[in-house]
């Protein structure tokens, strides 16, 4: 009888026995009650802007701290402090917020991001100094080449006779017999020491 007990499927209308029916089923529950809680949240107003708005509100005079600087002798528009023209007239700004960053942590990166704008700002100068170093460097190069060609061209035209200086030697120097047009000359009853003409003397 146990065993026959045992054996019989349970069949109760309703009851669901696929293990990804059930997992379904859960999910669109839970998505059911996120969905309600969404909707119950977009009625909420929003607290940042709740927060805004009361800090961009000045406080009114029903107010119990209010009321109490009042009767401590406070008046609107005073400045907090024992003299009503020292100090500060408007509440500290504070800023929300929105992460789960520590305290600190914006500040660290405004520092590190400053640390990387003046390292690129270094980087950048190094490479337009370089740049500008071996355009000097080249440009030197350049002109010693240029002096180096200009002194060789320099010596080989001290090497070479000046024709100025042959010229004055060629006039200083009588003409040898051995010239054509000396030969020449003489062929036509010039001898050496005479003057040109039809007489030797004039």
């Amino acid at each position: 009888k146990e065993f026959i007990f045992l054996s019989i499927p349970d069949v109760r209308p309703g009851l669901i026995k696929d293990r990804i029916k059930l997992r379904e089923n859960e999910i669109k529950s839970k998505q059911k009650v996120y969905s309600e809680k969404q909707k119950q949240a977009l009625k909420k107003p929003d607290f940042k802007e709740q927060l805004e708005a009361g800090l961009s509100s000045e406080i009114s005079e029903s107010n119990k701290g209010f009321a109490m600087l009042q009767k401590m002798g406070y008046k609107k528009g005073d400045s907090l402090g024992k003299s009503s023209t020292e100090g500060i007239k408007e509440p500290i700004a504070i800023k929300i917020k929105e992460n789960r960053s520590g305290l600190g942590v914006e500040a660290k990166r405004l520092e590190d991001e400053e640390k990387k704008k003046q390292l690129r700002e270094q980087i950048l100068k190094r490479k337009k100094e370089s740049s500008e170093n071996n355009r000097i460097k080249l440009r030197e190069n350049e002109i010693k080449s240029k002096q180096k060609v200009y002194s060789e061209k320099q010596k080989q035209a001290f090497k070479k006779p000046d024709f100025k200086e042959q010229l004055e030697a060629g006039l200083s120097s009588e003409i040898s017999e051995s010239n054509k047009g000396f030969a020449m000359l003489q062929k036509m009853g010039y001898k050496k020491g005479d003057s040109l003409g039809k007489s030797s003397t004039e």
